[in-house]
């Protein structure tokens, strides 16, 4: 099958459907959990907010990505996976901690198969589908404990 770039307006309508990519950060409280062991003494809500402040930031960047630039939105999205990963390294809550390693790895997975779309293959069209089933379970069990939709 011939390689043809896809239109930068089809991977932005291919990341929107993954159902809250673009959703802000946790805007109801957390659940409040006692402190638990190997935690370094941080609160589920304080570790909510340093991952919450990382999507915002990412969802700030995602939105500033024009629509018509392809591989602007294929950056976006790696950058949310990346900014991710930085906040891990400050989340000390083994709750929070658990859930991050999903959504890190979806972001990142979107991101590469988007890439690959921006080059043409039109075959990964599959694969974004089946990682919003991924992405719903990962933005779900986060949303469940901090309280937010989906980051």
């Amino acid at each position: 099958m011939p390689r043809r770039p896809l239109p930068a307006s089809l991977l932005v309508a291919a990341a929107l459907a993954l159902a809250g990519c673009t959703a802000a950060a946790p805007s109801a409280a957390p659940s409040v959990a006692p402190d638990a062991p190997g935690d370094g003494g941080q609160s589920v809500a304080d570790a909510c907010a340093i991952v919450g402040q990382s999507i915002d930031d990412a969802t700030a960047a995602f939105a500033a990505a024009s629509p018509e630039d392809a591989e602007a939105v294929v950056s976006a999205m790696s950058d949310a996976s990346e900014r991710l990963v930085a906040a891990s390294k400050d989340v000390t809550n083994d709750e929070v901690a658990a859930v991050l390693p999903p959504l890190q790895e979806t972001y990142a997975k979107v991101s590469e198969v988007m890439g690959d779309l921006v080059g043409g293959d039109v075959s990964k069209m599959d694969e974004l589908a089946e990682l919003s089933a991924s992405y719903q379970e990962a933005a779900g069990a986060y949303a469940d404990l901090c309280g937010a939709q989906a980051p």
